[in-house]
């Protein structure tokens, strides 16, 4: 049996429908798929990169800024109490020192001038006795 023309037709046809059916829906599958597939791996990899980065630079700069302020910090504190202390103990040893050296000195300068005092009236006392003593002797010879 030989095929026709107008038998060809509708066979020609249902492959062109197939075909083009075929195609439309493997297209829009695959489209859809490729996309779900895609989109779903993108975001995936984009949050777990993103957030790995993110917390890598949150961490590093947290990091340094507590490092920074707690150093600051401690820096001034100790500088405060240091300064206190130093400032305390110079003015006990400073006070110390200065009352042992004026009771030193004064209780120095006061015994020179007290035995000055007292041998120049000893002297005094006794030059008048020994004049009184010699005028008296003179008198009675």
């Amino acid at each position: 049996m030989e095929t026709t023309t107008a038998d060809r037709e509708p066979t020609e046809n249902l492959t062109e429908n197939l075909t083009e059916n075929l195609t439309e829906n493997l297209t829009e599958n695959l489209t859809e798929n490729l996309t779900e597939n895609l989109t779903e791996n993108l975001t995936e990899n984009l949050t777990e990169n993103l957030t790995e980065k993110l917390t890598e630079n949150l961490t590093e700069n947290l990091t340094e800024k507590l490092t920074e302020n707690l150093t600051e910090k401690l820096t001034e504190k100790l500088t405060e109490k240091l300064t206190e202390k130093l400032t305390e103990n110079l003015t006990e040893n400073l006070t110390e020192k200065l009352t042992e050296n004026l009771t030193e000195n004064l209780t120095e300068n006061l015994t020179e001038n007290q035995t000055e005092n007292l041998t120049e009236n000893q002297t005094e006392n006794l030059t008048e006795k020994l004049t009184e003593n010699l005028t008296g002797n003179l008198q009675r010879t």
